[in-house]
């Protein structure tokens, strides 16, 4: 978070336009980080209270893309909930794109906390936000 932070502050002291896109636990971080700098967010079957949902995973694990072994710890989680939103302020800043067949998170508690912000409810699909390309005009233009 301390890296994405920079990088919005950066892009903010050159007067440039900041709107982020997260998926899964990115849309945890986007979330954060629209409020935190009052920047928009598209949020993509996001992780609500991600440290709760992710007590399962403590542990060792692998990388998928590099094979490297690391230890997923309580300590993360704790780390995560530093960045918990019990409610969404800015509800105005954030553009909620779900689809029902999620097969990792359920949906409906996204829609549940995003309440008051839009939101693009998708029958079907899955975790990996299948219909993603049809919603591209509507991202760039939120």
């Amino acid at each position: 978070m301390e890296w994405l932070t920079g990088l919005v502050q950066a892009r903010l002291r050159k007067g440039g336009e900041v709107k982020l896109v997260g998926s899964s636990l990115g849309g945890f971080y986007a979330t954060w980080l629209a409020h935190q700098f009052d920047v928009k967010a598209v949020v993509v079957n996001p992780a609500v209270h991600a440290q709760h949902l992710l007590i399962g995973a403590v542990g060792e694990h692998k990388n998928f893309s590099s094979g490297e072994v690391y230890e997923f710890t309580r300590q993360h989680l704790d780390e995560l909930a530093e960045f918990d939103m019990p409610q969404i302020t800015k509800p105005e800043n954030i553009l909620l794109m779900v689809e029902t067949g999620d097969e990792v998170l359920d949906y409906r508690q996204a829609v549940d906390y995003y309440a008051g912000s839009r939101q693009i409810i998708v029958p079907g699909g899955n975790h990996g936000f299948s219909s993603f390309m049809q919603h591209i005009p509507t991202i760039l233009a939120f």
